[in-house]
């Protein structure tokens, strides 16, 4: 199994930060405080461009977050996500 930090990041020597990889792997409290910051897209269906960008950049500050987790802290499909978000 790769390491993983104490919040349940993924850590490798190939990137310069931790994985968000799996929600399921994290500490309890660290998905809870990841929702929180996606708090608006979760609620909302619409939002404009902008304030999405400002959302996802603030979710992976600190860290990288793969599309799949992503796309779930945001409540929205993966694929439909990353052709609208690019």
């Amino acid at each position: 199994m790769p390491p993983r930090d104490a919040s349940g990041r993924l850590r490798t020597d190939q990137l310069d930060a931790p994985v968000v990889d799996s929600l399921e792997m994290l500490d309890p409290a660290f998905p809870e405080q990841l929702e929180k910051l996606a708090a608006e897209p979760r609620t909302k269906g619409n939002l404009p461009v902008d304030t999405m960008k400002v959302v996802v950049l603030t979710v992976c500050t600190g860290h990288y977050v793969t599309l799949s987790c992503l796309a779930h802290l945001v409540n929205r499909d993966s694929d439909a996500f990353r052709q609208q978000y690019q």
